[in-house]
């Protein structure tokens, strides 16, 4: 199993959608910071809208665009066109140990792949398969709703790896295929006495574990 899957499946991600808000033409949605562990998401299926965070970043959402918060910061959604807009809301739920895996991301996560990708027709199926299931109420909706919203934020990581140096960040060492287990139960428990010996738990020798670390924290 490569690392990525590792590190989510072992944080367990449980996602919901929680509302379907249909917005008239002058409109403000405001979010205060919540419970870190807990990321907001939303997903723009008619109109256009901009997201404020907390330091003065803005950005323009169009349909399609998904828009995750990891670090379940303040933000603001609002009106741009006098037009109507409809916007998908949901959250996804991880263990309180993924804090460390969450603020190791940015604070505004996107998925917006390019048009006639694989990634772009899925896309475009899941929103209105999610509303369905999340209306319907039919056996399993629930378990398939949080795997639909789960894969959300997969691919959205995935992404952003893809394009970010991550080469001096707690992620590389979480993603790394033989001390990421190490990491996560060192920053689990750190009042734990950790020697040099533990980093046998990863069968590493203990030059190559600080190896890995003093290039990060330097």
């Amino acid at each position: 199993m490569d690392a990525l899957s590792r590190l989510l499946m072992l944080n367990a991600p449980q996602g919901t959608i929680d509302k379907n808000c249909e917005l008239g033409s002058d409109w403000q949605l405001p979010h205060v910071a919540g419970e870190l562990s807990v990321i907001r998401w939303h997903v723009l299926t008619q109109g256009s809208a901009k997201l404020e965070m907390p330091a003065g970043q803005t950005f323009t959402l169009r349909p399609g665009n998904v828009v995750l918060l990891p670090q379940n910061s303040a933000h603001r959604l609002s009106h741009i066109e006098n037009e109507s807009t409809c916007i998908v809301c949901g959250t996804l739920r991880l263990q309180r140990s993924a804090r460390y895996f969450l603020t190791s991301l940015p604070e505004a996560l996107f998925l917006a792949p390019e048009s006639d990708s694989v990634e772009f027709n899925w896309l475009r199926e899941a929103i209105p398969f999610l509303q369905q299931e999340s209306r319907a109420a039919m056996p399993g909706a629930d378990a398939l709703c949080s795997q639909v919203c789960a894969t959300l934020f997969t691919l959205a990581v995935r992404g952003w790896i893809v394009q970010a140096n991550t080469e001096k960040n707690i992620l590389s060492l979480l993603l790394h295929p033989r001390l990421g287990a190490v990491i996560q139960q060192m920053l689990e428990m750190p009042g734990h006495p950790w020697s040099s010996l533990d980093s046998r738990i990863a069968g590493q020798h203990r030059s190559h574990v600080q190896g890995k670390f003093c290039p990060t924290f330097s």
